[in-house]
């Protein structure tokens, strides 16, 4: 719905061909991870959505980083990281989301932390390289309640426009 909302704006436009894309949306799976992985290193942006699916090896080829993984289902409520600066952080009040539970507690080197759990500062959104972002929070069936938040489309909006190099448009001017 994110995207779609993007689209019909005409401030996006989506691709089904991995080796066109500009950005790479994967939520809970990964299809063609050796496809997927040389797109990344040939340019393309990535967001990462982790799922019970996703091994610690294919976060790891994707992110280019050695990555851990932890499954959790412990309440975690969001808000900015300590010291963060980007516009994902000005345009979402974070602090009203609501809480995730299943989710990855990832261990990634480098990564710029976004968001974390108020509870315990556990990364739950990072920018793991400029145009690479990884939310460990699983959105299939996992986590409804983060997906009817209102903010959540301008969430995978925003993210993907910052994957691919665009300014995203302000929270006020998305088209939702």
């Amino acid at each position: 719905t994110a995207l779609d909302l993007a689209v019909q704006s005409g401030t996006m436009q989506l691709e089904e061909d991995a080796d066109s894309a500009q950005v790479i949306l994967l939520n809970g799976q990964i299809p063609d991870l050796e496809r997927i992985a040389a797109r990344i290193e040939s340019g393309a942006g990535l967001v990462l959505i982790m799922g019970p699916d996703i091994t610690a090896q294919a976060a790891s080829t994707l992110l280019g980083h050695e990555v851990t993984l932890e499954p959790t289902e412990e309440p975690a409520s969001l808000t900015d990281a300590p010291e963060a600066i980007d516009p994902l952080l000005t345009e979402i009040m974070w602090n009203s989301a609501p809480q995730v539970r299943e989710r990855f507690k990832v261990m990634l080197s480098g990564g710029l932390p976004l968001v974390n759990a108020y509870e315990n500062g556990e990364v739950i959104l990072q920018r793991a390289a400029p145009k690479t972002y990884l939310f460990t929070a699983f959105l299939g069936q996992e986590n409804p309640q983060i997906q009817e938040w209102p903010y959540f489309n301008y969430f995978i909006y925003h993210l993907t426009a910052q994957a691919a190099g665009v300014t995203p448009l302000s929270f006020a001017d998305y088209p939702a």
